[in-house]
């Protein structure tokens, strides 16, 4: 399993794949496709797509419902570079609600299944759930 950090540098502070910067959002994309190449390079079956960066603090931030169609057109791209390159590699998503965001784009299992049904290989992406630990 391999996936990519796309929340800590600054330039992802309002979003990488749904950045409402074109650039940000290609930088984003690239970064993800290395991390592809190296996890198959390296056997991974799996790679991760942590989305916690990607919703708004405020609503006038962003318009959700084109994040969404960014997001949906960035996990579109990486289902068919994977395909180009006859990796064998699934995508997970990981919805973690409110982790960093107010209002993550897909905060929950429910959520993330709806996304999945809309993408173009929906066969190719999965989910890794998170669930509450207890002390």
């Amino acid at each position: 399993m391999t996936t990519v950090n796309l929340f800590t540098r600054p330039i992802f502070k309002e979003g990488a794949l749904t950045a409402n910067n074109p650039d940000v959002r290609r930088f984003a994309l690239a970064k993800a496709m290395d991390a592809i190449d190296l996890g198959a390079e390296l056997g991974a079956g799996i790679f991760v797509m942590w989305g916690g960066r990607e919703g708004t603090e405020a609503h006038a931030a962003k318009p959700v419902a084109e994040a969404l169609d960014r997001y949906l057109e960035a996990i579109n791209t990486l289902t068919a570079y994977i395909k180009e390159r006859n990796y064998h590699v699934r995508i997970a998503l990981e919805p973690k609600p409110n982790e960093p965001r107010g209002d993550i784009l897909l905060p929950t299992v429910g959520h993330a299944l709806a996304f999945i049904d809309r993408l173009d290989s929906p066969e190719m992406v999965g989910l890794t759930p998170s669930s509450p630990t207890r002390p």
